[in-house]
Formats: C-alpha cells, sequence, structure tokens
C-alpha cells in the first residue's frame, strides 16, 4: 500500500484475516495505520516474510512486537521514517 491514507486499521486488518499465504507487505506512507492493524497482521498472516514500513507515524511498539513474537519466517524487516 503505498501512499494510502483513507485505509486504516479495518481494512488491513480485513487482509490479516483473510490473506494467511501474504509473504510480503510494504506499507509507505499509510498515516491511517496503527498498532491494531499491525497485531492483526501479525496474527493472520504468520508466513509473512518481508515487511517495509516507512512514514506510518501510527505503527509503534506493540504493532511491531506483535509481529516479531507471531511471524517467525520474517527474513527482511525494513522500518524508515517512523518516529
Amino acid at each position: 500500500l503505498l501512499y494510502c491514507q483513507r485505509i486504516g486499521d479495518l481494512g488491513l486488518l480485513q487482509v490479516g484475516k483473510g490473506c494467511q499465504f501474504l509473504q510480503a507487505l510494504h506499507l509507505v506512507d499509510c498515516s491511517s495505520i496503527g498498532d491494531e492493524a499491525m497485531c492483526g497482521i501479525a496474527a493472520g498472516c504468520t508466513n509473512l516474510k518481508k515487511l517495509h514500513i516507512r512514514r506510518c507515524y501510527e505503527i509503534g511498539n506493540k504493532g511491531i512486537i506483535a509481529v516479531g513474537e507471531n511471524c517467525k519466517s520474517l527474513t527482511d524487516l525494513s522500518i524508515r521514517f517512523c518516529d
């Protein structure tokens, strides 16, 4: 998702529920996506191998910790420009 400011936690929660085989996710400048969405992705997309997050200011420790605990196949993580 690139520059999708109108897609928020609810939308990404549905991705987490319906895309258990998702292996790569790029989030760039998605200001409405936060920890709740990342927790949903982490719980539902346990096959995730690549996660790139850039300029998503609402994602914090809680979301990243959930990814680390649930996505054991993750080999490529990039977090940039996130306050």
